[in-house]
């Protein structure tokens, strides 16, 4: 009873909660639903037709622990939402231990976290990354931040091309994601758009459109250098013959 009462009172995060059933799926204790306490909930479906609770005791006798998706009542919506559970078999007493979180709560938490890494992401020379949807419309933009929210579906560069609504076509039609070219502002210079190249490619399950580029006159610099070192090798092997 003791150890009821813990699980019973003991909260994580903002909703993190616990409940525990028994291996023939009786609920012992639901801090939530205080009216399943001591129910058999062997025959209860939710809305998709899922045993759940039979599928939180099968899984506990067959591999000890482990996720279920079903869906579950969540407060200020009208209908029941995604939700996946973890459970594992508490074996001295015969309990099936689980806690669980609705997916729209975690994406949400996972898609915040991606969001700040690759924000914060740099390569090359402070080269970096941004996302935008098929709408398009700007999820996040490190250096252009005011762009952040906003509908990109009129924004159109220096010569007039819709750029982001390319690269919503491009991304849409090819998973592999492809190259568009259009002219942009420099970082460290406003108001003097010169020609870039970007590759975008679409992470379906958010529908994010993440890309990145380099400028033309920033890899024709790089080739001209490349191609000075190489004369100079070249140089000094003749002479050296």
């Amino acid at each position: 009873e003791r150890l009821k009462d813990i699980v019973n009172a003991t909260r994580y995060s903002k909703t993190g909660y616990f409940w525990i059933n028994d291996l023939d799926a009786v609920v012992l204790i639901h801090p939530i639903n205080p009216k399943l306490n001591n129910k058999d909930m062997h025959e209860y479906k939710d809305p998709n037709g899922k045993q759940i609770f039979k599928e939180f005791a099968d899984i506990a006798k067959k591999d000890k622990e482990g996720f279920i998706d079903y869906v579950w009542p969540k407060p200020g919506f009208d209908k029941p939402q995604l939700k996946v559970s973890f459970v594992k078999l508490f074996a001295p007493y015969n309990w099936v231990i689980g806690t669980g979180e609705y997916v729209e709560n975690a994406t949400a938490k996972i898609q915040a976290e991606a969001l700040k890494t690759i924000s914060d992401m740099r390569y090359a020379n402070n080269d970096y990354f941004w996302i935008n949807d098929s709408t398009p419309k700007m999820i996040m933009h490190p250096v252009s931040k005011h762009l952040d929210g906003k509908d990109l579906s009129a924004n159109v560069d220096a010569k007039g091309k819709k750029l982001f609504v390319e690269m919503a076509k491009i991304s849409n039609e090819n998973k592999a994601g492809g190259l568009v070219k259009y002219w942009w502002d420099k970082p460290e210079k406003k108001n003097d758009p010169k020609e870039k190249f970007s590759y975008v490619q679409k992470f379906e399950p958010w529908d994010w459109i993440i890309g990145t580029g380099a400028y033309v006159d920033d890899i024709k610099n790089e080739v001209a250098l490349m191609e000075k070192n190489i004369n100079e090798e070249i140089s000094k092997i003749v002479i050296s013959i």
